[in-house]
């Protein structure tokens, strides 16, 4: 039982260092901060697409948000976004395609 037990706990450890291997070679697409207490949440896709090269600037998602301030959801596959606000507008936009889908003006604050 303990030869079992312990193979076993060799085999999650060894599966789980030739997973955290391969995450550490490719970290394209990630915001590093330079220091512990830096933020990049707030970060501006302004100076992201100036950072990136021109194949990634082409992808930037442009779109002016009169009446905000808005929130967003995006779906766990990261193809859907539901973008509300405080003006009453709620839209379903396809991040891949980079177009609106839907659009509903309810003339009331919207909250996630």
């Amino acid at each position: 039982m303990m030869r079992r037990q312990r193979r076993r706990e060799q085999h999650v450890r060894q599966t789980y260092n030739d997973t955290a291997a391969r995450y550490e070679q490719t970290d394209e697409g990630l915001l590093e901060p330079e220091t512990p207490t830096e933020r990049t949440h707030k970060t501006q896709q302004k100076a992201i697409v100036e950072a990136t090269s021109a194949n990634a600037a082409a992808n930037a998602w442009r779109k002016a948000l009169p009446k905000g301030p808005y929130g967003i959801n995006v779906a766990r596959t990261g193809r859907h976004a539901v973008c509300y606000g405080a003006g009453g507008r709620v839209e379903v936009l396809d991040l891949h395609r980079n177009v609106r889908t839907a659009e509903v003006r309810c003339g009331e604050v919207c909250r996630a």
